[in-house]
């Protein structure tokens, strides 16, 4: 039931991936159920926010403006560095919104934001909750 509990407090954008770690670790759960409950949790809504911010995005004409400016690789790793940060709130939703202003693909911004993610929660977090 706790990981139950760490999934769900993980989709919510105000806990998020860190959020999640830490209530599995004062839950004392294993670092691999924490981190495991919180990633499904905090990555579940970002396949839905890429496509309804993207739609969005297109249709009011920002992707194409920030396109110009931002291209390429830079865009990649924008996103990603907000995804990598560990105790920003939302950081699966922020980077979302951000790969659908910079025009990204669908599957190059959620494989982004899931690496961002791992890296975060597995790294950063985990350890800093675990020792």
């Amino acid at each position: 039931m706790e990981i139950f509990d760490v999934f769900c407090y993980s989709i919510m954008p105000i806990s998020s991936i860190g959020g999640g770690v830490e209530l599995g670790s004062q839950l004392e759960l294993s670092v691999w159920q924490s981190c495991g409950a919180t990633l499904i949790g905090g990555l579940l809504p970002v396949p839905f926010l890429l496509l309804v911010l993207g739609a969005l995005s297109r249709r009011l004409g920002i992707a194409e403006k920030v396109e110009k400016k931002v291209r390429g690789i830079l865009s990649g790793i924008i996103v990603l560095v907000i995804a990598m940060i560990p105790f920003l709130p939302a950081a699966p939703w922020i980077s979302s919104a951000a790969a659908a202003t910079l025009g990204m693909s669908f599957p190059k911004a959620l494989a982004i934001i899931c690496l961002g993610s791992v890296i975060s929660a597995g790294i950063a977090v985990g350890i800093q909750m675990y020792g």
